[in-house]
């Protein structure tokens, strides 16, 4: 029985777009890639700003439990990902740093100067960068989540205008999820990763012998009023990072809470993906 549509979202970035992790002297990093953690964080203050939920808790609770996400990667078509972050040629492609520095009285302040790294809305050939992903949508639910999709802004430095998307097109109704083979039978949605595919997101570490990063899981989320934005830290584990992948075997994992995928052999327990 069918419990889950899958839909294909294609996103245009209008502006730059930094999505943190972590920092390296004066340089912040960002990911290259949109985490599904993000998405979920946008999507639910979507639902407050439209005065659909008056609680960001609340609102993180339904998409939570109304849609499954996947994590969102770059791409110069709007139907497909043509160049994966671990792609040979992906930084010179997408990527740009801006540089900066706090004025103290019409000077640059001291030890305030620093550099964010960037994906930019154009490639260094001038292409329109699109973001695309899979949003999983649980049956006769009604969370208005694709018309809060051409409001949406992702990412940090908000403030100066990174992050904004615009929707292309509507979200279109598949049966894969980047050609991977998906099954939405289960009460959640489940992904397989033929042996040698790389992983399309965090895998939570277990028994599973593979290749790739480790890394730990942190993201920040906000409490129920507007002035804790932010203010919780959530732990979700070590995971292997997207790219990794198991050279000798396949497995299917359930696409979890924030798009955080966990082997199908462990079961799955909303409570265990924060």
């Amino acid at each position: 029985m069918t419990q889950w549509r899958n839909y294909r979202v294609t996103l245009r970035l209008r502006s730059p777009l930094h999505v943190g992790r972590g920092k390296v002297g004066n340089l912040q990093l960002t990911r290259r890639y949109v985490p599904g953690r993000s998405v979920w964080g946008a999507l639910a203050a979507g639902l407050v700003a439209a005065g659909e939920v008056d609680d960001y808790r609340r609102a993180g609770q339904l998409v939570s439990e109304q849609l499954a996400l996947s994590y969102f990667y770059l791409s110069t078509l709007p139907e497909k990902v043509t160049c994966w972050p671990w792609d040979d040629g992906f930084a010179w492609q997408f990527m740009g740093s801006w540089s900066g520095t706090a004025l103290e009285g019409g000077r640059a302040a001291d030890g305030t100067l620093h550099e964010v790294e960037y994906i930019a809305p154009r490639t260094r050939d001038c292409e329109p960068v699109y973001l695309i992903g899979h949003i999983f949508e649980r049956v006769g639910v009604a969370l208005p989540w694709q018309g809060l999709l051409a409001h949406l802004q992702l990412g940090g430095e908000q403030t100066y205008g990174w992050g904004q998307l615009s929707l292309h097109g509507r979200p279109q109704e598949v049966g894969d999820c980047f050609a991977y083979q998906t099954s939405i039978s289960e009460d959640r949605p489940t992904v397989l990763a033929e042996a040698a595919k790389p992983f399309l997101a965090h895998a939570k570490l277990s028994s599973l012998t593979c290749q790739g990063d480790v890394e730990p899981l942190v993201g920040r989320e906000t409490d129920a009023v507007r002035a804790y934005f932010g203010r919780n830290v959530a732990f979700v584990g070590v995971c292997w990072a997207p790219g990794s992948c198991d050279p000798n075997a396949d497995h299917w994992f359930i696409v979890g809470e924030k798009g955080v995928w966990q082997s199908e052999q462990l079961g799955f327990a909303s409570s265990s993906v924060p």
